[in-house]
């Protein structure tokens, strides 16, 4: 166990060490999602009453997208720099390797959030309540790059990778983006938390699932 954990933190060490030294990742990212809001922001101008409404959906089509260009960018990287092939030589478990990656993911999309909630508050002058927003995306984050993970693996090796990642990953995920975009919608208009339990068990349930399935499939995958 204790070997796991420090093989999940070299890959994880790793991956930041080199975004500090090249900011190729989440620089690009951020000033994808500064547009993105931008957009939204001057495409219409909602009013009072469906605001609430609006918001969690910007909030998960950017995470969204977001997701895709890290996910798409980190696997990119890995294959050209032969640091994949270097990791899948080395005495690391491909489990070590598959949940360092995800985590690493969702830690990039963690930043990515906390970024758009700041900008949403701004542009909309909202009132979000914004730790439980935070905290109720974890696992939605979590799940989302469980999945991601093993699609860039099966899309990295193809000619058209930027448009294969999203045709497989998308339809997967889609489960885990409408229960987060209902439990945020339902934080932003005040209701009870009772009124989420069933999209957070839900969403639960698709991260136990992933988390249990998705290194069968980066073993099965990468050991072809």
């Amino acid at each position: 166990m204790k070997s796991i954990i420090t093989h999940i933190w070299i890959v994880l060490y790793k991956d930041f060490l080199l975004e500090v030294r090249s900011k190729e990742i989440f620089i690009s990212v951020l000033i994808f999602t500064i547009l993105e809001v931008l957009i939204f922001n001057f495409a219409f101008n909602p009013t009072t009453e469906i605001i609430y409404i609006v918001v969690p959906a910007i909030l998960w089509v950017s995470i969204t997208f977001s997701g895709v260009i890290i996910i798409n960018r980190t696997m990119q990287l890995e294959m050209q720099n032969g640091m994949m092939k270097a990791l899948l030589i080395s005495s690391m478990s491909r489990e070590s390797i598959f949940w360092g990656k995800s985590f690493a993911t969702t830690i990039y999309l963690i930043l990515i959030e906390l970024i758009l909630l700041i900008l949403l508050t701004i542009f909309y002058d909202l009132n979000l309540p914004l730790i439980s927003v935070f905290l109720i995306s974890l696992p939605c984050i979590f799940g989302f790059s469980l999945v991601g993970t093993v699609f860039s693996v099966i899309s990295v090796n193809s000619r058209a990778q930027e448009i294969l990642l999203p045709v497989l990953f998308l339809p997967v995920v889609i489960p885990i983006i409408l229960c987060a975009v209902s439990i945020t919608s339902n934080l932003l208009l005040n209701l009870p938390i009772s009124d989420s339990i069933n999209w957070l068990n839900l969403v639960i349930i698709f991260d136990l699932i992933y988390f249990i399935i998705g290194p069968f499939c980066f073993y099965a995958i990468t050991s072809d």
